[in-house]
Parts: C-alpha cells; structure tokens; sequence
C-alpha cells in the first residue's frame, strides 16, 4: 500500500537512546515504532542502570532476522586461528558501549582470558573499518556475516581481513569452517552465559 511513515534518523539511536526515547516520548497508541538492537531486551536483566524503560511494558513486533556476528582480524596480523584469540594480545575497536560488539568482546575478555584492548570512541560501524583499514586497530567483532560479506566482500578476497569467529546460537551456513564461540568455552556454566549474551 501507500503507508504514511515518517521516518526519524537519531544519532547513535540504535541501542539504549532509541529504547529510552521510544518509551518516554513515543506515541502510546502504537504509532511511533522503533527498530531496536536486538540485546535492549535484556538489558534490564544485565542490571544496566541507565534505561529508563520497562522491556515488559513495550509491544514487541517481531524480529527481522536473526543475525551472526564474526570477529575479523587484519590480515597482517599474526591471529590464524580462533584460539589466538585468546593467547595473543589484540587491540579491538567497538561499535559502542551497549552493543553486541562490546557485550561479547567484554565477555570474552572477562570470562574468558582474551588478552584483547578496546579501544572506544569510533562511531558506528562504518569508522570502526576504516579504523581496521588504516591499521588503528587490529580487530573487529559484532559485525553482521551479512555485512561483511555484502559490504567488504573485496577484503575478504584480497585477504585484508580473516574471520576467526563467529558467535549465534547457530553456525551460519557461510561459514562452516569458522568456529563458533561454543568450540571455545570449556565449561558448562560458561556455555550457559554464553547461551543468555546471544539469546537476542
């Protein structure tokens, strides 16, 4: 049909801003909808203490897709394989504070020994890889398989970058060869957090 949708940009509105708003200054009669990370449900859970909304009271639609993220290294540094990862010191960018990047890149760091910096301040997805192309950082993870492989599919094949890991509930398709988080964890009480970070 024809909808009437008036579409509002916000910058850095993809997580807990976009939620916040959404629920303070939206319309309450199902006219305002927002499209919101996938982990804002679960931030209440995480004890985040800066939300201001009820993820209970919201009208949940939907889920468009359900996403697995990589993690990529440039292709000169000397990460080869997935347990590298957590052996062999790393400087990681983040595509901000409440997002999946930083939210497993922590968990790695915290649960599991990753020898990993972030380094913060870039924004969004677009400066983190030009970051990783000019050689600031040296890694990336929470990118979408989807959009590496669509958006920088000429690194992939000049051997700019190597994904070492991908973390879903489920391996992608694509990437049957690339080990997931799971081929890491090395207990079942770590298999159960890992369970709750990537239920969303």
């Amino acid at each position: 049909g024809e909808p009437n949708i008036v579409v509002r940009y916000m910058g850095a509105a993809g997580g807990l801003p976009a939620a916040n708003s959404l629920y303070t200054v939206g319309s309450k009669e199902g006219l305002t909808v927002g499209l919101l990370q996938r982990h804002t449900p679960y931030e209440a859970l995480r004890g985040n203490k800066n939300i201001v909304y009820d993820p209970f009271k919201f009208i949940w639609l939907g889920s468009l897709n359900s996403e697995v993220s990589v993690t990529m290294v440039r292709g000169d540094t000397p990460h080869r394989r997935a347990e590298d990862l957590l052996t062999m010191p790393l400087i990681m960018g983040s595509l901000g504070q409440e997002t999946d990047s930083e939210i497993e890149t922590n968990a790695m760091i915290r649960l599991m020994g990753a020898p990993m910096q972030i380094i913060r301040g870039y924004s969004g997805t677009a400066d983190n890889l030009l970051a990783l192309e000019k050689g600031e950082i040296q890694g990336l993870h929470g990118v979408s398989w989807s959009y590496v492989k669509t958006r920088r599919a000429d690194w992939l094949r000049d051997g700019k970058i190597r994904i070492l890991l991908q973390t879903g509930l489920e391996p992608h398709p694509d990437l049957k060869s690339t080990p997931t988080i799971y081929d890491l964890v090395k207990s079942d009480d770590l298999r159960q957090i890992w369970d709750l970070i990537l239920a969303p």
